[in-house]
């Protein structure tokens, strides 16, 4: 078997073809299948330009010495060196992290591996490290175990000059924890860790390879070293000090497992202080909190709306003589669609009033001044109306009083505009932290299970007996292995945990994220009926212009019929008085004349000619500048308003543009408002 193992070992850049274990049938493919998969990747999974493989093993004495390599004749020379194998090798192979290729020649990990034998299944969890921009594998973790204790002595594949007796148990298993980084923002990133190990249940040697983003494990491996119980090196070791050795190796299993518990509670603290802002302004925000207690709905209506259906409420509670009064008085009221232009006219009039006195109230007392006006929804639930004032303003001595008594009234739009959309994204952040990690304790509950499983079954309570020996003898050194199950089923509870706190803030951000919606959607429907309240009170307006507009075009109606029937006349009487004809009456000098000749009148054509010569041009010069100033204002709009000047020509389609302006300044005005 020495001169096989020198064969695979002169043509290790084969590997995994290089192992020796004889293989069943379905293995021969699972082989191959990842020696493709090495070549094919091994150029992201590997740094060529830095190799390194360090060494930490038992030397004489059982002292641990640290030993580094760079290349591959390095490495042979020191393993030519050492051919009776150290009681325990550690490999570490380090990468800058967890996301970037490991900091080895892909040639130097093919002849470690070959030369230790290493399973092939070990291939799949360094398949997670490599240079990649986003993890993979989804928090993948796994454990594998094979062993050789049932395998008969001639079937085994042992090297005698290397001190194996090919009787050995193999396991290897992939685990994940939170680490901390030294960076702004979210410190924590999920890191995995590949470990393997062999145990040769004869000599009591055991080999280590590790592999990591960083070199924690090496330097956790390097303090806990010293303080492990090894027997003296010696040719041949006895039960005890075989069982001395796996005891060791147990204690080594801990030192990995105890990382992926140490971190969680500080990473399940930060998550919790990351969500507890968002989700606590969720809770706390007074969206709806100024809404009067009154048992009615209608507060919760847009204003349009509330009139509309208060009405008909009140519509329905009265007698039917009632009702019609009541409607038409209301509408009268509410929009003025039946005001009469007299009304118009006064009101128009009042409100130069209202607004001069209140100038003058303010410059004169330096008060706050509002307008005691009724509010049309507390006289329909029955409160008292305030007192007719005639429509004035009037000074408001308790106005200060009354701010600070309802200082606990709310803006719901200023509060619903501290939400953003950013909100749920961090939300969906941490949604996505959570749920890794909880799957990340899964799979990490998953492995130690499997290997808790493994050793109970397997190694504890079977019956076999090439492994006999290292029960008894660690029964005999206070059930070691039995104790060794216990800190791992208890570690599984801690994680278990772990897992369940998450799993709790995972609903509260569930919950947290369902609210954000909700605020979301009622923010949506507070801009909708905003807008809807913009668009009634810009409706209203238009109302009461176009009454406006009705009135003053019935008056013109009647000025133009009026207009139509005494022009004509006018101009002609004007025209014959304007000294162009010369009447018989007009002057003494010419009645003689006219008598003689029999005329009535006489054409003056130098009168004509002067009168032409004054009125045309003043006609011209008056056109002329009206026609200037409205071009102007037009232009002037069309610039205010953003509107090409050709839009803005003559005929229906310039009245058009100008109605266009008109709304969209309306509706700029109704934005603003929002």
């Amino acid at each position: 078997m020495d001169d096989r193992f020198e064969q695979v070992w002169s043509r290790s850049g084969d590997y995994p073809e290089t192992h020796l274990r004889p293989l069943k049938s379905h293995e021969y493919h699972e082989r191959n299948c990842r020696r493709e998969r090495l070549e094919r990747e091994q150029d992201s999974l590997f740094d060529h330009t830095q190799q390194k493989i360090e060494f930490w093993e038992t030397e004489r004495e059982n002292k641990f010495g640290s030993h580094e390599f760079r290349t591959i004749r390095d490495m042979k020379a020191h393993l030519d060196e050492t051919k009776n194998a150290p009681q325990i090798r550690h490999t570490f192979i380090e990468s800058d992290d967890s996301r970037s290729p490991v900091n080895c020649h892909p040639d130097l990990l093919k002849s470690l591996f070959t030369y230790h034998q290493v399973e092939p299944s070990f291939l799949d969890a360094i398949h997670t490290f490599g240079d990649q921009d986003d993890p993979k594998d989804l928090c993948l973790m796994n454990f594998n175990s094979f062993d050789t204790l049932t395998v008969r002595e001639d079937k085994l594949v042992a090297v005698p000059k290397l001190n194996r007796s090919g009787r050995e148990i193999n396991m290897s298993y992939l685990l994940r924890a939170p680490e901390a980084k030294k960076n702004k923002g979210w410190k924590w990133q999920i890191r995995q860790a590949a470990v393997y190990q062999s145990f040769d249940t004869e000599t009591g040697k055991s080999f280590w390879c590790t592999i990591k983003g960083n070199d924690e494990f090496n330097k956790r491996i390097k303090r806990s070293s010293p303080y492990l119980d090894l027997p003296s090196p010696n040719s041949t070791m006895n039960k005890i000090e075989v069982a001395d050795c796996f005891v060791a190796s147990l204690a080594t299993h801990m030192v990995y497992f105890a990382w992926c518990d140490e971190s969680w509670r500080d990473f399940i603290n930060d998550i919790e202080d990351g969500i507890r802002g968002p989700l606590e302004m969720a809770r706390s925000a007074p969206i709806d909190d100024d809404l009067e207690d009154t048992g009615s709905k209608l507060k919760t209506y847009p204003r349009s709306l509330r009139d509309t259906r208060r009405n008909s409420t009140m519509r329905s509670n009265k007698t039917p003589g009632g009702t019609a009064q009541g409607s038409k008085a209301n509408s009268k009221r509410n929009t003025g669609l039946s005001a009469r232009p007299g009304t118009l006219r006064k009101r128009s009039t009042m409100e130069l009033i209202e607004g001069a006195h209140r100038a003058l109230l303010r410059y004169m007392t330096g008060s706050s001044i509002k307008p005691k006006v009724t509010d049309p929804e507390k006289d329909a639930e029955g409160a008292p109306a305030a007192p007719a004032t005639g429509g004035l303003f009037v000074v408001d001595d308790n106005a200060s009083s009354r701010s600070s008594e309802e200082g606990h009234l709310v803006d719901t739009r200023e509060v619903l505009n501290k939400f953003r959309f950013s909100d749920v994204q961090t939300l969906y952040t941490f949604s996505d932290r959570i749920r890794r990690a909880i799957l990340t304790l899964t799979l990490n509950i998953s492995v130690l299970g499997e290997m808790h499983e493994y050793f109970t079954q397997r190694l504890l309570n079977s019956d076999l007996q090439t492994f006999r020996h290292i029960r008894e003898g660690c029964r005999e050194n206070g059930d070691a292995i039995g104790e060794f199950l216990r800190e791992v089923k208890s570690l599984s509870k801690r994680l278990e945990t772990r897992r369940t706190q998450l799993e709790c803030l995972g609903v509260l951000l569930a919950e947290g994220n369902s609210l954000y919606d909700g605020i979301l959607q009622y923010r949506q429907l507070d801009i909708s009926q905003r807008f809807q309240e913009t668009s009634r009170r810009s409706a209203d307006h238009m109302q009461v212009m176009a009454n406006k507009t009705r009135v003053e075009t019935a008056s013109m109606h009647v000025i133009t019929v009026v207009t139509m029937i005494f022009l004509p006349a006018t101009f002609v009487a004007t025209f014959f008085q304007s000294g162009v004809f010369l009447w018989n009456n007009d002057s003494p000098s010419q009645v003689n004349v006219m008598e003689q000749t029999g005329e009535s009148y006489k054409y003056r054509a130098d009168g004509f000619s002067l009168f032409a010569a004054v009125s045309v041009p003043m006609m011209v010069v008056t056109v002329g500048i009206w026609l200037y100033v409205f071009l102007s204002m037009r232009r002037s709009m069309a610039r205010r308003m953003g509107v090409t000047s050709s839009r803005w020509s003559w005929g229906s389609r310039g009245s058009h543009g100008v109605a266009t302006a008109e709304d969209g300044k309306m509706g700029a005005g109704a934005l603003g408002e929002v």
